[in-house]
């Protein structure tokens, strides 16, 4: 298979599991069932799309787990926690660390490539479910990561679509619709906070070496999975 064949294959897996929650979900939103499946690749896929064919739906949202912490920069000065020290004095944050560093332990099993960073016993994840929910919500929503609640795929696709909310009114603030483009920008603030509608889609997170930003990608998934009917 291509890559572009085994991501096809993912996403009529993605579409086939979650199409019906998805449409329940975004009810009275300017989102569609491409539009987060296109966030759902960007964010996670590295892991789901290794384990959607061996694992039960459950057992695959479990482990889409990423974004590895620890203070050796990197992240926003702003964002708690910085470190496994900061995350510790917060109230139950011995706990939450507990829960992120077996996170990182059962994630690195399948995406072998992150077992390195367990040398490190200060390492731990930070952004949790399939459209990767970060621990900075730990201060007001600690029961979701505490009760690793992003198992179950409703509650994921909610606090997806909580952030995407709150993206859509910093972003468009008067408009009630969307087009695929302005998408693009809400998926951008959604990623980095904010977005310029006036730049292209050349915002977001870019990985060192690569080619495309956060915003391209997502453009790119989105017409993909606009080709790839859910699995039968």
């Amino acid at each position: 298979m291509t890559k572009e064949e085994r991501m096809k294959d993912a996403i009529g897996w993605f579409k086939k599991q979650f199409t019906t929650d998805i449409n329940k979900a975004i009810n009275g939103m300017p989102f569609h069932v491409d539009f987060l499946t296109a966030l759902a690749l960007q964010e996670s896929y590295e892991v789901w799309g290794r384990a959607y064919q061996t694992k039960t739906v459950p057992e695959v949202l479990e482990l889409c787990v990423g974004d590895i912490l620890d203070a050796s920069g990197g992240r926003n000065p702003k964002a708690f926690p910085q470190s496994r020290a900061v995350l510790e004095r917060a109230p139950r944050g011995p706990e939450m660390f507990a829960v992120a560093r077996r996170a990182l332990e059962q994630m690195a099993e399948v995406a072998t490539e992150y077992k390195k960073y367990l040398k490190n016993t200060n390492k731990f994840c930070h952004a949790f479910g399939i459209f990767q929910y970060d621990i900075q919500a730990f201060t007001h929503d600690a029961d979701y990561f505490l009760d690793r609640d992003w198992r179950d795929f409703s509650k994921c696709v909610g606090k997806c679509l909580m952030e995407l909310h709150t993206s859509w009114g910093a972003t468009y603030p008067n408009k009630k619709k969307l087009s695929d483009k302005e998408l693009v920008y809400v998926a951008i603030a959604y990623n980095q906070g904010h977005a310029d509608v006036g730049k292209s889609f050349k915002q977001g997170y870019k990985a060192k070496g690569d080619t495309k930003y956060y915003g391209e990608y997502i453009w790119d998934y989105m017409a993909l999975s606009k080709q790839t009917p859910a699995a039968p």
